[in-house]
């Protein structure tokens, strides 16, 4: 086992030394010419020379933590994904005598940094209550879901059936559970939350609020879909209703829930044929 963490090291100062970093682009004067790929974002040298170093003092644990949280600014940093790989299987060996919640302290981390990229990243771990050793924990449980996602919808083939363009921001609320927040195309974020999930272990348990009529005063906006609306009248069904079917993706950076049209009419044959599916996929970890 000894010789296989050696080698295992060997393979990790390998990634980070001698694995070269993207070329950056260069400004070019030939405006005909065609644009070259974007240029990729990568941590900071002095970032990867602390990871080096934690795990030179045998820290797998808090090394795999700064290489994750590190992961959350540069997902594209082929450095810090290899390392990632490498440092999974030397930490297999010591998880008896290292804690999983046993945290680096981030914030000397980010302070030993000048990098404004992970000065936010950092300080948006320490807002979330997730810098400490019960917040790797939380980290683990929260960290995929917070943040905002974008929204479309459907509910048939035809083009005035569909449609994209607004976001809902989902935060972390005291208790606990998640609180989904409406984010309407005019750039306003509702107030109320209109969404409310609980994590059950691996599952979600997920609800969203439904107008009870086109006056309902409790209703935080968001999601609205009514088939032969009919001003005054009831809807049905309304207030908090779970998703007929909801799916998360293996990345867990894409859901798709399934709720059921409105009608001032029960049973509306059309509102029960065609229930609206929702998808949300993830383009910012901030709220």
């Amino acid at each position: 086992m000894k010789r296989t963490t050696k080698l295992l090291i060997c393979g990790f100062l390998i990634v980070l030394v001698f694995l070269p970093p993207l070329p950056a682009q260069t400004a070019s004067t030939d405006f005909n010419a065609a644009p070259g790929p974007p240029a990729v974002a990568q941590a900071p040298d002095d970032m990867t020379r602390k990871i080096t170093d934690l795990v030179n003092a045998g820290k797998y644990a808090e090394a795999q933590q700064l290489t994750t949280g590190l992961l959350v600014a540069y997902p594209d940093d082929q450095r810090l994904i290899k390392t990632q790989a490498l440092l999974k299987q030397l930490a297999v060996p010591v998880t008896a005598g290292i804690s999983s919640a046993a945290g680096v302290d981030a914030g000397q981390l980010a302070s030993d940094s000048n990098d404004a990229t992970l000065q936010r990243l950092m300080g948006q771990l320490k807002n979330n209550g997730w810098l400490d050793k019960q917040g790797v924990e939380n980290f683990k449980k929260y960290a995929w879901i917070v943040g905002t996602w974008s929204i479309s919808w459907s509910f048939g083939e035809k083009p005035d059936q569909q449609g994209t363009g607004a976001k809902e921001i989902f935060a972390k609320s005291d208790s606990g559970d998640i609180e989904g927040y409406y984010f309407a195309k005019n750039d306003h974020k509702n107030r109320q939350p209109n969404m409310r999930g609980t994590i059950l272990g691996s599952q979600v348990s997920w609800k969203q609020y439904l107008d009870t009529s086109d006056r309902d005063t409790e209703s935080p906006g968001g999601h609205s879909f009514i088939v032969d609306d009919a001003p005054g009248k009831p809807y049905y069904p309304s207030g908090w209703q779970p998703p007929i079917s909801y799916v998360l993706s293996d990345d867990k950076r894409t859901m798709t829930m399934v709720f059921p049209q409105q009608s001032p009419r029960r049973n509306n044959k059309f509102a029960l044929q065609h229930p609206v599916t929702l998808v949300f996929e993830k383009v910012s970890d901030s709220q």
